[in-house]
């Protein structure tokens, strides 16, 4: 493992473990999964006295997130924003390839002002952050709500195809995505661990 690689590591298990002080949910879902993870996990908003929620999607995305993909995430983003009440908050963030704040938090039932923000990420980000899961942990931080049930979404994408200029770049990017993959599957891992 190179040194990069040891002190990415090294930062998101301090950025999981000040989430967990703050008791921060993750959860970690592939895109393919996410409209029946929203299915499983927000069902319907009858019951107005549901504790509110302060939701951080965290999209893996680079730039050629492909259109399949971006359908996938507007309709498991409206199915969200249907099933959310007015007190619940959303935030859209990326990692990986592009790091950083798509949309702030808001209102989750702005479902056009949340679909406007994911027809283009690259305009959609006003500003670049170097690591984007370690970003995505400080912003949840900040963005911390003692009334809400607090979480990060990771949304993996399946199959990312690195962008690079030559074959060390690719293979360098290649293990960053693995990397990346398998340290959004730690949060899983470590309530297997706990149990």
């Amino acid at each position: 493992m190179s040194k990069k690689n040891l002190l990415v590591f090294v930062l998101l298990i301090t950025a999981f473990i000040q989430a967990q002080e703050k008791n921060i949910k993750t959860q970690s879902v592939d895109i393919d999964n996410l409209i029946s993870y929203v299915v499983e996990n927000y069902k319907s908003k009858k019951n107005s006295e549901v504790t509110p929620k302060n939701i951080v999607l965290l999209i893996q995305f680079n730039n050629d997130f492909s259109e399949e993909k971006k359908i996938i995430l507007k309709q498991s983003l409206k199915l969200m924003s249907s099933r959310l009440s007015e007190n619940d908050k959303i935030s859209i963030l990326t990692y990986s390839g592009i790091n950083g704040v798509v949309m702030k938090q808001t209102n989750a039932t702005k479902i056009k002002k949340i679909l406007k923000s994911v027809i283009d990420f690259n305009e959609s980000i006003k500003e670049m952050h170097k690591d984007g899961i370690d970003f995505a942990y400080k912003y949840a931080n900040d963005h911390f709500d003692e009334d809400a049930i607090n979480s990060i979404i990771m949304v993996r994408n399946s199959n990312p195809t690195p962008i690079a200029a030559n074959s060390k770049q690719g293979k360098k990017k290649r293990n960053n995505i693995f990397l990346l993959t398998a340290i959004s599957l730690l949060p899983e891992v470590l309530s297997v661990i706990k149990n």
